[in-house]
């Protein structure tokens, strides 16, 4: 009777093993489908702010000479989150990070004039040593980074994004290889402010997520 009581016990007990066992499967393949998802809306959601920017550069009225970035400010550097140009020479990026005290970005984050934005124009031609030896002075770039650059801009202009906070946590950046905009720096600002910075704020938020989630996996 004993033997019987153990041996029913036995069963009951493997079986309860057996039901686990196929749960965990279950919720193993639940898991896995559940990351897969998460990993093609993580690339989706990343791809964002490329497009958000193509459809910037062509309200703006960008051209073949022109090229427009998000950056975004993390701790101690910039880091480039998105970039548009319809001259593939200039759509690429040469590095994903920039030091906080580097570049036009730099300048513009840390404009003290009291405006949401940073305008540089009519530098030399870029094909003179002047060229270099003025952004090199400006910007704390080496001539010889300069010179490896795809795009060697002689004009940028550069708009703040501010969180809900008033806190510079981005930078939208647009260059052109012309001496100039074909649009005065106030009216650049206005209609970036008007269409585009709450969109901004969004691509920004979105960026972050994901940033969290990176490091949340790492």
């Amino acid at each position: 009777m004993i033997y019987a009581i153990n041996e029913i016990s036995e069963i009951k007990e493997i079986k309860e093993k057996e039901n686990l066992k196929k749960l965990l499967e279950i919720k193993n393949k639940e898991i896995s489908t559940l990351e897969l998802s998460i990993e093609y809306l993580g690339q989706s959601l990343s791809g964002l702010p490329k497009d958000f920017l193509r459809h910037v550069s062509k309200y703006l009225d960008l051209s073949n000479s022109d090229r427009i970035s998000l950056y975004v400010f993390d701790e101690t550097k910039f880091q480039i989150i998105g970039r548009y140009s319809e001259n593939p020479l200039y759509d690429y990026c040469n590095r994903e990070e920039y030091p906080r005290n580097e570049g036009y970005i730099a300048k513009c984050f840390e404009n003290s004039d009291g405006k949401p934005y940073f305008c540089r124009n009519k530098l030399p031609k870029n094909t003179q040593k002047r060229y270099f030896e003025i952004v090199s002075k400006e910007t704390g770039m080496s001539i010889d980074f300069l010179k490896k650059l795809s795009m060697k801009s002689r004009a940028y202009f550069g708009r703040l994004v501010k969180d809900d906070n008033k806190d510079n946590v981005g930078i939208l950046l647009i260059e052109t290889i012309n001496p100039d905009f074909n649009i005065s720096p106030e009216d650049l600002n206005e209609d970036i402010e008007k269409l585009i910075i709450p969109h901004l704020k969004t691509m920004l938020e979105i960026s972050n997520k994901l940033k969290e989630d990176e490091s949340y996996e790492n």
